[in-house]
């Protein structure tokens, strides 16, 4: 028999990733009725179904809340196990942040649809009537009086039509490189790390790279994992003894992405999948500390870094990004040096140093441009980001065109192609959706709209839920 499903809300938050648990917790705490509709049956996102389970920025407000009641209950690994209250890179279990987040988002009160693919927004106007989803095969109907774009992908934001850039315009439009996680056990890295320290003597060339390309010469594998400069990328889950240690890696990056094309996504999910399995027979047979490595788990998420960037009341540029500019209205920070992953260079790995038109704020030179896609562009300077000063993100970058009751959070908010690094890690991401909760919360009040609020005022209810922009994030290293 056919059936329907119909919700109302005052807050629905699309997507279920630490964007959106953020603004659902938030929306919930604040006395909105919220409902938080996800794709998949649990929450998190990349950072736990796509075993990225590492924090990058500060870690305040909602974020430094989660971190820590994972903490004591013995699912987080420090930086260097250092003590303290407060937290620099830390890493948690994927599996029990799942059940943390839901537990957080249903004891704040807000409601939670799992299993429930969006499919179209149906707009009035400049205003959205209702978002339509489907639940194993049935229709799901919410109406909210504001809503919120938590999907990553921007997926309620472009059926709404709002405008967007994708890509970098150096490297042929090509989004930033992906990689899929995936969870191994059974590492000895203490064996690893003695074996690495010797042929570090020797040369600058981490084992792992010079151990792949002996494999590549003699045909028994086709390519590089490991990077020439930093190895692979090994980090140890909580609770893990380093001499039999379960570990997640990103590693297995593909090039030349195009992240709205479906063909192209399969061939790098696929790819990523091949490299996996060669990776590991690899790992076991040549690699000093990996003898009884084996595959525990592969993420459930594409691992895209950058997609759709949306035209909102301001798009971040590369030269806000790179000089750590403030903005009166700066809601999230991203304290971290540039990090793009390189679109189209495996061996480049990262670009660290961002082509921009004029050097100002904390950015650091490194030369002039002369020649080059980037020069064409108008870009006139390499320059790299001070990782001891941080860029805001402003709340009108959270504000999309056209669009009178929506609200971006996480990586689909407004930026240029490098400043698009600023919007996908953990700690900017939470930030973002703290502040969309508190701006519908605004809006709804005082009957505005959200590019009508004043960013500032969202900014100093930041501040009294754990987000003091006006000051580095508490205990955060600075070099």
């Amino acid at each position: 028999m056919y059936k329907s499903y119909d919700y109302s809300a005052d807050v629905c938050v699309v997507g279920g990733g630490m964007a959106g648990c953020s603004a659902a917790v938030t929306s919930a705490r604040l006395g909105l009725k919220t409902i938080l509709v996800e794709k998949g049956c649990t929450l998190g996102g990349l950072a736990t179904n796509g075993f990225v389970p590492q924090i990058a920025g500060g870690v305040e407000g909602f974020c430094h809340e989660f971190v820590k009641r994972l903490d004591g209950e013995g699912y987080v690994r420090r930086l260097g196990n250092e003590d303290g209250p407060y937290y620099v890179l830390p890493t948690f279990d994927p599996e029990m942040a799942k059940l943390t987040l839901e537990e957080m988002v249903l004891e704040a009160g807000a409601k939670v649809l799992y299993n429930t693919t969006f499919v179209v927004a149906e707009k009035t106007g400049g205003t959205i009537e209702n978002a339509v989803f489907v639940f194993e095969g049935e229709p799901v109907i919410v109406r909210a009086r504001i809503y919120v774009d938590a999907t990553g992908t921007g997926d309620l934001a472009y059926s709404c039509g709002v405008p967007y850039d994708m890509g970098s315009p150096e490297y042929n439009r090509y989004n930033m490189s992906t990689s899929q996680g995936i969870r191994f056990a059974g590492a000895d890295l203490v064996k690893y790390g003695a074996a690495q320290a010797a042929y570090a003597k020797q040369s600058k060339v981490p084992l792992v790279y010079a151990l792949e390309e002996e494999a590549i010469k003699a045909g028994r594998i086709s390519r590089h994992i490991a990077n020439c400069g930093n190895g692979f990328i090994c980090i140890p889950l909580p609770g893990t003894a380093m001499d039999n240690a379960e570990f997640v890696t990103f590693s297995f990056h593909s090039y030349g992405c195009v992240n709205d094309d479906p063909e192209n996504v399969t061939a790098q999910i696929a790819q990523q999948h091949a490299d996996m399995k060669a990776f590991v027979s690899f790992l076991k047979e040549e690699v000093p500390g990996f003898e009884n490595v084996r595959i525990t788990g592969l993420g459930s998420l594409p691992g895209f870094r950058e997609g759709r960037r949306f035209e909102c009341g301001y798009r971040l540029t590369d030269e806000d990004f790179v000089s750590g500019r403030k903005f009166a209205d700066g809601i999230a920070r991203y304290p971290e040096i540039a990090a793009t992953h390189h679109p189209t260079d495996h061996d480049a790995f990262f670009i660290r140093q961002v082509p921009v038109s004029k050097i100002e704020g904390s950015a650091i030179k490194v030369s002039g441009l002369k020649e080059g896609t980037a020069y064409e562009l108008g870009k006139k300077f390499l320059a790299e980001k001070d990782p001891r000063d941080w860029c805001d993100l402003p709340y009108r970058s959270m504000v999309p065109m056209g669009t009178d009751n929506l609200l971006n959070a996480g990586r689909c908010l407004s930026a240029e192609f490098h400043a698009s690094s600023a919007l996908r890690v953990i700690g900017p991401a939470t930030e973002t959706g703290m502040a969309a909760a508190i701006a519908a919360k605004m809006c709804l009040d005082e009957e505005l709209k959200p590019r009508e609020i004043d960013g500032a005022l969202v900014k100093a209810k930041m501040k009294e839920l754990g987000v003091d922009l006006s000051k580095q994030a508490p205990g955060y290293k600075t070099l």
